[in-house]
Order: C-alpha cells, then sequence, then structure tokens
C-alpha cells in the first residue's frame, strides 16, 4: 500500500466527482481525478504523486491531529468518524502549468562590492533596498535585488563601529541607535538618508541610559526604543525619538514590563507590544505600550508560551507570533498568537515545525511567518527553516536547494515577495554571503478560487 503521510499531516480530500489540481494556501499542490465519487468516497494524492481512492468509512483509524479537507460544510462521515470541522481554508485551484513545489525557491546574491564578513549587524527594508550597517564595523551596504548589486554606504560622519544594536526605517532614513562599542554599551546614533548617502547624530539631550540587547519600533512617526541590558543590568526604561524635531521624550515606567534584555517588540500600529526575554531567569511576561497615553497594559499569561529569549515576534495585521528560542533547559521549536484585542494566546502547532533553536531570523510575508536559519540544541549552525500560516496552523518546511550555508546573528528582510538573508556567523567565521527565497510555487497560469472544510482528528 502506498503511504498517505504529507509532509507530517494526512491530506485527505472529500470531493463530488471533478477533476483540479488544488492549491492549498498556495504551498500543498494535490490533484484530484474525475471520477464518479460518492461522498462517501476519499480522492487522495500520495506522496509519489499518483492519485488514489478509498471509502471514507476507512478514515477513522488515522492518528489523532490527522487532516481532512472536504468540500462538504457539515459531513457527517467525518463527524461521526470523530472528526471537528475547525474552520475554511480558502485555496486555489489551478487551471494550467507545472513544475511548481511547495518548499520555495532559493536564489543567489552577488558577492560583488558586498559589505565585508559580519554578524551582530542590522538591516532594513527600503522599498527597494536592503540596508545593511554595523556589526563590529562602522561601514555598510545597500542591495538592490531587482538588479542583484551593491552599493557601499558612506562612512563619513557614521556612527561608531558596534555590534547589538538596532535599526528602524522611517521611510526616508535608517535610524541607528545603541549597541557594543568595543566593550561597553553606548547610548549615541545616526540618522542615514539613503537619497543622500549622508549621516547626521542623534540628539544626546534626554536620550536613553546606554544599553545592547533592547528592541525598536517604528510607529509611522516616531522611534520607540526600551529595555536592554548596560554592564549586566537590565533596565526597564525607554524613550521615543522623534526624527522631525530631533528630540527625545522619556517613557513612563507605570506597570511598565519588568526590567530585561533579548526580548522582543512589534508595532500593531497603535500599541508597541513587548515579550519574552532574560533577566535573572528567562521570562514569558510582557507589556502593551501606547505611546498617544504614555501608558503600559500588561499581557496576560494564561496559555502563554514558555519563558525564552533569543525568540522571533512578527505582527500579522490583527496577532503577534511568538516562535522558537532559548528557554529552560534548552531551546525550542514551541509558539504562540497573542491577540490584543482579546488579550489571549493561541499555542502554536509544532507538526512540522522547524527544529528547536535560537538566534534564527523571521518575517512576516503578508500571510505566512517565514523563520530561517539559527543555532539548534547542539548549538550547530542551520541552513532549514519553514513557513508558518496562522489561519491554518500550519507549518511547511523550506527548501534546502542552493540556501545559504548554516548560520546565526544574520540578519533578513522581507522585500514584498523574496526572504532576503545576509551575513552572520558559523562557529568560527563570519559571513558575508547571502541568498533570496521565493516562497511562491512556479509554474502555473491562473488560479481559481475554491474553498474547502478543514477536519481534525480528534
Amino acid at each position: 500500500m502506498r503511504p498517505y503521510i504529507l509532509f507530517h499531516f494526512v491530506f485527505f480530500f472529500i470531493q463530488h466527482g471533478f477533476s483540479q489540481t488544488v492549491e492549498i494556501q498556495g504551498q500543498l499542490k494535490v490533484s484530484t481525478v474525475n471520477q464518479n465519487n460518492s461522498v462517501n468516497d476519499v480522492v487522495i494524492r500520495n506522496i509519489d504523486g499518483t492519485i488514489g481512492k478509498r471509502d471514507a468509512s476507512t478514515i477513522g483509524g488515522l492518528p489523532s491531529m490527522g487532516i481532512v479537507l472536504s468540500d462538504v460544510e457539515n459531513n457527517s462521515s467525518l463527524l461521526n468518524a470523530g472528526y471537528t470541522n475547525i474552520g475554511i481554508l480558502n485555496t486555489q485551484s489551478a487551471n494550467a502549468g507545472s513544475g511548481g513545489n511547495i518548499y520555495g525557491e532559493w536564489g543567489g546574491m552577488t558577492l560583488t562590492d558586498a559589505p565585508s564578513a559580519r554578524f551582530g549587524h542590522t538591516a532594513v527594508w527600503t522599498g527597494d533596498h536592503m540596508l545593511i550597517w554595523g556589526g563590529l564595523v562602522n561601514t555598510g551596504g545597500a542591495f538592490k535585488p531587482s538588479l542583484d548589486t551593491w552599493t557601499p554606504m558612506t562612512s563619513n560622519n557614521a556612527p561608531s563601529a558596534r555590534s547589538s544594536h538596532t535599526a528602524v526605517w522611517t521611510g526616508s532614513h535608517m535610524l541607528i541607535w545603541g549597541g557594543t562599542v568595543g566593550s561597553s554599551e553606548t547610548n549615541t546614533g545616526g540618522s542615514y538618508n539613503f537619497s543622500t548617502d549622508s549621516w547626521t547624530p542623534l540628539a544626546m539631550l534626554h536620550v536613553p541610559s546606554p544599553r545592547r540587547g533592547h528592541t525598536a519600533i517604528w510607529t509611522g512617526t516616531e522611534m520607540i526604543i526600551w529595555g536592554g541590558i548596560n554592564t549586566g543590568v537590565r533596565t526597564n526604561t525607554g524613550a521615543r525619538y522623534d526624527p522631525a524635531t530631533d528630540t527625545w521624550t522619556p517613557l513612563t515606567t507605570l506597570n511598565a514590563p519588568s526590567a530585561r534584555y533579548s526580548h522582543t517588540a512589534v508595532w500593531t500600529g497603535t500599541e508597541m507590544i513587548i515579550w519574552g526575554g532574560l533577566s535573572s531567569t528567562t521570562i514569558n511576561t510582557g507589556g502593551r505600550y501606547n505611546p498617544v497615553t504614555d501608558t503600559w497594559t500588561p499581557l496576560t499569561t494564561l496559555n502563554a508560551p514558555s519563558a525564552r529569549y533569543s525568540h522571533t515576534a512578527i505582527w500579522t495585521g490583527t496577532e503577534m507570533i511568538v516562535w522558537g528560542g532559548m528557554a529552560s533547559p534548552d531551546k525550542v521549536n514551541t509558539g504562540g498568537r497573542y491577540n490584543p484585542t482579546t488579550d489571549t494566546w493561541v499555542t502554536t502547532s509544532t507538526i512540522n515545525a522547524p527544529s528547536p533553536r535560537s538566534d534564527q531570523s523571521g518575517v512576516w510575508t503578508g500571510n505566512e511567518m517565514i523563520i530561517w536559519g539559527g543555532t539548534n540544541i547542539t548549538n550547530e549552525r542551520t541552513d532549514t527553516g519553514g513557513r508558518y500560516n496562522p489561519s491554518t496552523d500550519i507549518w511547511f518546511t523550506t527548501s534546502t536547494v542552493n540556501a545559504p550555508s548554516s548560520r546565526s546573528f544574520h540578519s533578513s528582510v522581507w522585500s514584498g515577495s523574496e526572504l532576503l538573508v545576509w551575513g552572520g556567523s558559523t562557529s568560527s567565521m563570519s559571513l558575508n554571503t547571502g541568498g533570496r527565497y521565493n516562497p511562491v510555487i512556479p509554474g502555473y497560469s491562473s488560479f481559481v478560487p475554491t474553498n474547502f472544510y478543514l477536519y481534525k482528528k480528534n
């Protein structure tokens, strides 16, 4: 008998007899056949690509967490077999074409005029360029993916060489702040004007105390700095920087999260959400900061992910997704989705998730979180990753074919169509190589929307 397991899930399609190729969220290609199927027939695509069929009455023996897709909203056969309808998959039917794959594809990145090898640097996306800066040096470069070219950045009036700093993109300038300079932390920074290739120092009046391991987000008008560590002392202080006036405004500490570093921060459009990090122990608490009212609101810890640091956090538009990182006693591949409207957490699936790791990178594509690289539980660097779709709670593995070499402490940005990875380190050396990952399946001429109902085995 051919195996039915596809990518650690069991997918079955219960349909009424038509021929098409189904694209689940643009990820999983499953071809159905033109048979006179009854509602009790299950059409499947085996691992080797062949099509098979079996009766729905035989699927009751699937293991827990097995997944069944049906075009029937209330499928009595599935419900009676111990399945629960957990939602709708907005799928696509491919009308023509072939040659796609669910893993995505990696492309190369030129080394000509690339910045020198480094780690602990920062990267921002301008809309058409990725800007790399810092990482124990005060040089950088601008990568244009449409031309596969690098352009060096001036170091005239640039901030001092540093690592573990932060960077945000304002729409016209890159703001650099904080980090480690030599053997001590700094509270200096600079504003880089990409159009003129020039640097301007940031004001020092009311600036936050020196620190590294802090976070920075851009609100649309201000950069908000929070948390971090300085000479072994953690802090829960921060400030808002307005580049239009070159002024700093301290944040209130009333009801602020406890002091920490190596935490994460995301911007929701109205609030900054802080979560996790390291104090004297790992932390799984957090807070929401409203810059308009200068107030903090604690996050619930009910169903929150386990305490961790050096994890990933992204904002989807409605939720913050936290994943991976260093927990106790080791690295994890667990995570959670936080909804600030309801102040609730939902655990993310670990089925087919990337292996446990820390110091990975993560981006949001508009419908998926892509995790890549990092350091695994044996302290080896990895070139593996995964794509997580929060609407289906499903992971898919990223390709390793032509992927950049294994690394951690690298940078990544989302260009609107590709994940751009650059720099980082192995266990023995810094890197100045990178890669471009395209998660979209190539080879299809047109798509027609199709809905399937998702059932999970209890």
